[in-house]
């Protein structure tokens, strides 16, 4: 494809699995004539190395929000040739179309709450937008591209494992009988991850070699023993050239799924808090779960990446006792927890007339923090019951049903 002599921009700086959506987008863009080039956080940019549709990757550092910014947006800052970390808004006049449109400025796409916390109206709902569209058709428009007329093969991540990597992984499994099967069912929200004990208890009886995601470790194990990676190779392509030589993978929906479809291999995903379609709609080497919980006759999908489940949150509220709900209503404006439980602004319990060490029967502020902390701890507890999507799914039973089918398709 002849280049056009024009530059285009990619911004995404939210988790990993989320920036492997861009990766068709640049390798539309790229067959289009487009020098491409993206900016991503530090931990994420490791993705787009060794891809030919990626000319430049600006590593960016997060520091807060911008407060003269609109909305107060986070500050995505790089550093310049210069040495001068600057906001990656900054970069945006680097990438003038030859043909300035009053709707496109700029070829530029910044996927900022693309996904998360897309809403029209964050009064009414955190989640709009993008709830009942596929990811990569959605990012498609956002960088202008129609999604209809992309065939529907090239709506599917990207990657390519380089040789020094795919020469450690081999290395490594070397002595093992079989390939591995890689087990990561766990993700940044609990309502999206699945204990792999009774998968991995299963697959040992068959005498498989398992490796497993251990996230209290940050490591992965082979076979029950840690795996170290090489200093020299990014964790997250280390992971990769561990996908790409595993017989299948049972994974969340996260950065490890997407990287099993880019790389051809076979993968059991199971999707909670999202319907399965407006992700893997278009994958081709997926066997795909969708949790079945109903909340008034529909599918239970909240589309909120958070902590808690919204409606065991609802339930440990009502279940509170008097004493603790009171409690909780007193942690303190700046408190950490009081944004991250979503609570209403600190008030008084009713009749304590201004004196609530008096109330709560404790002769010290300390002792009425230790009550107020207890209560949070308790709430806390309460809220991290596994959310209802979750409980609908039975991942054992089905690797029990492909299992024979996985182990021939690779």
């Amino acid at each position: 494809m002849k280049k056009t002599g024009e530059k285009f921009l990619l911004l995404r700086h939210g988790g990993m699995g989320d920036n492997m959506f861009l990766t068709p987008i640049a390798r539309r863009l790229t067959k289009l004539g487009y020098t491409v080039d993206v900016s991503t956080t530090k931990k994420t940019a490791p993705l787009f190395e060794n891809n030919p549709d990626f000319n430049k990757i600006f590593r960016c550092e997060r520091f807060g929000a911008i407060k003269a910014l609109e909305d107060g947006k986070p500050a995505n800052l790089f550093l310049s040739e210069d040495g001068v970390w600057l906001p990656d808004l900054a970069l945006y006049r680097h990438y003038k179309p030859a043909t300035v449109r009053p709707w496109r400025p700029y070829n530029v796409a910044n996927y900022f709450k693309s996904i998360e916390g897309c809403s029209l109206h964050p009064e009414l709902s955190r989640t709009q937008i993008s709830n009942y569209s596929n990811i990569y058709d959605n990012n498609f428009a956002w960088a202008g591209l129609d999604p209809s007329r992309i065939p529907d093969d090239e709506k599917r991540p990207v990657y390519f494992v380089a040789r020094n990597e795919r020469k450690w992984a081999k290395s490594i499994l070397s002595k093992l009988s079989s390939p591995p099967i890689l087990l990561q069912t766990f993700s940044s929200s609990p309502a999206k991850s699945f204990s792999p004990v009774s998968l991995h208890s299963w697959l040992k009886e068959k005498g498989e070699h398992i490796l497993c995601w251990d996230p209290a470790q940050e490591l992965f194990t082979l076979d029950g023993m840690p795996l170290e990676f090489p200093d020299d190779i990014p964790s997250i392509r280390c992971t990769a050239a561990l996908v790409e030589m595993s017989q299948f993978c049972i994974t969340a929906d996260t950065c490890v799924a997407h990287l099993a479809e880019a790389l051809n291999i076979p993968h059991i995903t199971f999707y909670t808090i999202v319907p399965a379609w407006t992700i893997s709609k278009y994958y081709k080497y997926e066997i795909t779960v969708d949790s079945t919980a109903q909340l008034d006759g529909q599918p239970c999908k909240c589309y909120q990446i958070i902590r808690d489940c919204p409606r065991k949150a609802i339930e440990a509220k009502k279940r509170l006792p008097k004493r603790d709900a009171e409690l909780l209503a007193m942690v303190p404006g700046n408190h950490p927890v009081r944004r991250e439980l979503d609570l209403p602004p600190a008030t008084l319990p009713e009749g304590c007339n201004g004196d609530p060490m008096s109330y709560f029967k404790v002769s010290s502020p300390a002792g009425l923090e230790s009550l107020i902390d207890a209560a949070v701890r308790s709430y806390n507890s309460a809220l991290m019951e596994t959310a209802y999507c979750l409980e609908s799914i039975d991942l054992l039973k089905v690797l029990k049903e492909n299992y024979e089918q996985l182990k021939g398709r690779k």
